[in-house]
Formats: C-alpha cells, structure tokens, sequence
C-alpha cells in the first residue's frame, strides 16, 4: 500500500497543499470505471514549479486520500514481483492497470510509515507507474491565480461513510510534474 504525504504550507494568503489525493480516472482489470458519484475537478497542468489555470471537469473519478488529514488515511494497494531472471521488479495494480510495468528497481523503497520517499528517488516509478495509471495529483493550490480549497467532510454510520460535502481542489496532471520543485512523497506500507 501506498500513501501520498500531505505536505501543508499554506498562509493566510492562499492554500499550498500538496497532495491531498490521487485521483484516477480510468479503471483497470479489477475495476473498469469509477464507482464515486460524478464531481467537479479542477484539472491544471505544472510547467516547472507553477500550476498553470485549471479547467472545470465534472465527471466520475477515484480519489484516494493521502495522509495527516481529516479524510482518514486511505491509500491505494499495488503488488510487487521480483523478475528472477533480470532482478527487477514488476509493479502489478489491478485496479488501474491492465498489465505488470517494468521498474527499473532491484530493491524496493524500505516499507515505513513514518517517513516519506520522494518518487523521484524510487528509480522510474513516476515514469513507468504514476504518469500513466494515477492520473492527478490533487491539492488545495491555487491555480494561475486563483485559490482551490479541497474539503471532504462525511459521517460515519455502522462502518460505511455518508459523505456530507465535497469540494476538489486543484488536480494537477501528473505526467506534467517534470520538475522536483513540485515532490511527489509516498509513504509505503505493509
């Protein structure tokens, strides 16, 4: 399992949370489509280290909360296979992924939960897995010059979430984040 980290700098000018969750649009074999209601996102594209303006989309969507939030800790299960013949390993996501992707690792990052690994030091998974499975990473951010604020608030009831109201902030393209001004922290776990 994997956790994006939650990295809040905000003032009392403007939001700067990176990242609340990731966001996916597309099923994989386990589940073709988004099962969540149908929202408003605002999709924006990084150039370097600026978020660009964000365009309105409303439409089904996956989001998975990242950590140190009210949201509780969601995270997003993936499965490792260690090639024998090459040593490297095959990251396989049933729910986003309709085959095993080729990481250019011959060790996995050390499962812990209490400190967060940059993808950009976990060898090609940005590249391989993130730019083409988790499609947006979302945060309260201002985009071009105006300020997005996520906001989820449910309920619980005999272990089954009500979600009350929800508001997106900025979802940003993760295949245009080139640029390690903008991080992109996981936590792994078991």
């Amino acid at each position: 399992m994997f956790l994006v980290d939650r990295v809040d700098r905000s003032t009392a000018e403007a939001p700067d949370v990176m990242w609340e969750a990731i966001v996916v649009r597309k099923g994989g074999v386990g589940l073709p489509y988004p099962m969540e209601n149908s929202t408003t996102f605002h999709d924006a594209a990084a150039t370097g280290p600026v978020i660009g303006s964000a365009t309105a989309s409303t439409e089904r969507r996956y989001r998975f909360w990242g950590t140190g939030n009210a949201h509780h800790d969601d995270g997003h299960c993936i499965n490792f296979l260690k090639d024998t013949a090459t040593g490297k390993y095959i990251l396989y996501d049933p729910s986003f992924a309709t085959a095993g992707i080729e990481l250019d690792l011959t060790a996995l990052p050390k499962v812990s939960l209490d400190r967060a690994i940059d993808s950009w030091d976990v060898g090609n998974f940005k590249e391989a897995y993130l730019d083409h499975s988790i499609e947006y990473l979302m945060g309260s951010l201002t985009a071009g010059t105006v300020p997005y604020k996520t906001f989820w608030d449910f309920r619980m009831s005999c272990s089954e979430a009500h979600h009350i109201a929800s508001f997106n902030g900025v979802t940003v393209a993760t295949k245009s984040i080139t640029n390690r001004a903008l991080p992109i922290p996981f936590y792994w776990g078991p």
